[in-house]
């Protein structure tokens, strides 16, 4: 059983206790979150016409790249940042 620290449950990214993520890192995760979940819809779907793919990518699948490598510098980024304390400087 968890001790209320926000580690087991999936939910518990929605509400991370205050201390643990540094701020931006949750849409950081979105990000990249949502680039492989839309790549993997696009692969499955199948519908998308022949003339709208590109190196063998949909469109959606090529925004997804740089989507993915956005959220990927912001983690990286905010590693790198000093935590805050629980006040907030």
């Amino acid at each position: 059983m968890e001790n209320g620290s926000g580690g087991g449950h999936p939910s518990s990214i929605l509400h991370p206790p205050s201390s643990s993520r540094p701020d931006g890192q949750i849409f950081a995760i979105y990000l990249m979150g949502y680039a492989v979940f839309r790549s993997l819809a696009e692969y499955f779907r199948g519908d998308y016409p022949t003339d709208h793919v590109h190196a063998g990518l949909t469109s959606a699948q090529v925004v997804s790249l740089p989507m993915f490598a956005a959220g990927l510098a912001l983690m990286f980024i905010l590693s790198r940042r000093a935590p805050k304390n629980e006040d907030g400087k």
